[in-house]
């Protein structure tokens, strides 16, 4: 067997703030697969206001077998996001130390969030924004993360977010286009920062 290629960080969705309305609904980029092999899809969701959720959002994973047309889309998997009530957030008061990010007084739990996707938003330089997963809730002013945040840097006013990251592997030996579809529509949602990210396995020399 030959050399193995691939392809990394082909975006679907870029980084974006999507405000919760009868219009709130993103269409990705159409990317053209009919020479790849297969796919590993990442896609990140952080709320980003505390405001009722009960109409949470839901990214569509769809796939093509022709080369064009705007019809004759299929759904491959969809995302609903699991959180309906009022998002939890902290505002930092400082950049963190490492892995520790300092706060005001929080709401976080180690009961609902530890192991869990965090947002961490810059209100300066969205592109600087990141998602972690939470490791530990010592206190109600602290949160640590598995790994080091290292946005822009983040500084104090900066927020944390509940987040969700959602993953899945496709095979694309069969289609010919894919696309995300994040869809924000309903009676009462809240506001979220999204971000959708494809790697692909293109060859076998």
């Amino acid at each position: 067997m030959g050399a193995y290629s691939k392809t990394e960080g082909t975006i679907l969705i870029a980084l974006q703030s999507v405000t919760h309305g009868p219009t709130a609904l993103v269409k990705g980029t159409e990317i053209d697969v009919s020479t790849e092999i297969s796919a590993f899809l990442t896609l990140y969701l952080g709320y980003t206001e505390a405001t009722p959720n009960t109409t949470p959002p839901t990214f569509h994973v769809q796939g093509h077998t022709a080369a064009a047309g705007n019809d004759g889309w299929a759904t491959i998997a969809k995302f609903t996001s699991a959180i309906s009530g009022t998002p939890l957030f902290a505002n930092m008061t400082g950049a963190p130390s490492g892995n520790d990010a300092t706060t005001d007084a929080h709401t976080f739990t180690e009961a609902l969030h530890e192991g869990k996707p965090l947002y961490y938003k810059d209100i300066v330089v969205l592109a600087s924004s990141e998602w972690h997963y939470c490791q530990d809730i010592p206190d109600t002013t602290s949160v640590f993360t598995f790994e080091d945040p290292v946005g822009a840097p983040f500084a104090s006013g900066d927020d944390i977010y509940e987040a969700e990251i959602f993953s899945l592997a496709v095979d694309l030996s069969a289609l010919a286009r894919i696309k995300v579809i994040f869809q924000h529509t309903g009676a009462t949602g809240a506001n979220c920062d999204i971000l959708a990210r494809m790697n692909t396995a293109d060859s076998f020399g």
